[in-house]
């Protein structure tokens, strides 16, 4: 039944400098650059198999952390593989499989490694299976790009900047290597639920807010700091702009059309508290956070052991999830079908 199969892991990514806002909605073409940091424990796996398309199997089936999916997770997939198809100039239906090591749809960048991960097995699939004008890694992260801006930035590992531009120029480079610095980055789960709108349907909403022009205007200066910061292995500079920077992009969604409003009590609770531990106990932790409740701790490895044990006996906190710099996409020999 299949012609080919193949499977990668693909790893989130958390931006410290964070973009919000298209220019171009069909190419997601990003209002400003950006710059993050891969994950190294946050994954999507995922399996793709082009088949044959006999009566049995003649359309594409999606099915997530053993969930079969339809309804709007199902149409943004197959949207994607249909980007794939096109490319390659197949009309093939395939199967996916995907599973993630945190939870989804819950901002901790799940769709950038999830279609990071699908892009990647889906072009390695059609090699496998004889396709020899498959794209190479730059142009499938600028596929990739167009179903999730952050899923260019996942085909990096280490700390990755996402520059603003056209179709050609709006690619994601490495800064610096996993190696370079040991940086971790301490989620605190708050809600691990779904969230109501998508940060795919927020980007749209930036540019009705009365706010976004002036925040677009300082980023380029928080992207020079922000990858002098990283270079230097400052966490005090970077910390400082990684927290302006997710309030900012906040204030943006509060004052947007209908406004969204991703934080939490609990959030606003736990930044409060990240800033005590900082500025009353001396504790070297800041916090970002992106499209979502939960909050991204970062921190240098020396405390990363006080920061995870405060944050895990936190009454908000659910969960913990400890992430150092993760690498990029990686192909597996295992399937998951």
């Amino acid at each position: 039944m299949y012609r080919c199969k193949a499977t990668c892991r693909a790893y989130a990514n958390i931006a410290f400098v964070k973009y919000w806002g298209v220019v171009d909605a069909n190419l997601n073409l990003p209002a400003n650059g950006s710059l993050s940091m891969t994950l190294s424990h946050a994954h999507a796996t995922t399996t793709v198999a082009w088949t044959n398309g006999t009566p049995a199997w003649e359309a594409d089936i999606v099915v997530i952390d053993g969930k079969e999916q339809s309804g709007s997770v199902y149409r943004r997939t197959v949207s994607h593989l249909d980007r794939i198809r096109t490319a390659m100039g197949v009309n093939w239906p395939a199967r996916v499989e995907s599973r993630n090591s945190f939870p989804a749809s819950a901002g901790i960048a799940s769709s950038a490694s999830g279609f990071c991960a699908l892009t990647v097995a889906a072009c390695q699939a059609l090699a496998a299976g004889g396709r020899h004008d498959v794209p190479d890694q730059l142009h499938q992260a600028r596929l990739a790009r167009r179903a999730s801006g952050s899923a260019c930035r996942s085909f990096q590992g280490g700390f990755v900047e996402w520059s603003a531009g056209d179709d050609s120029t709006s690619v994601a480079c490495q800064v610096a290597g996993p190696d370079h610095w040991p940086l971790y980055d301490v989620v605190a789960v708050l809600d691990a639920g779904p969230k109501s709108v998508s940060s795919h349907d927020g980007h749209r909403l930036a540019a009705t807010s009365p706010l976004q022009k002036e925040r677009v205007r300082q980023v380029q200066s928080h992207l020079n700091a922000a990858r002098a910061a990283i270079h230097a292995r400052d966490l005090k500079t970077l910390g400082a702009i990684s927290e302006r920077d997710a309030m900012l992009m906040h204030a943006v969604m509060v004052s947007s059309e209908p406004p969204l409003l991703f934080l939490s009590a609990r959030s606003v609770a736990l930044m409060r508290q990240i800033r005590d531990w900082r500025l009353q106990e001396g504790l070297e932790v800041y916090f970002t956070v992106d499209a979502g409740p939960n909050l991204h701790v970062l921190c240098n490895e020396a405390d990363v052991g006080e920061v995870s044990h405060r944050l895990a006996r936190g009454p908000s906190v659910q969960d913990i999830l400890i992430n150092g710099p993760g690498p990029a996409p990686e192909l597996r020999n295992s399937h998951l079908f």
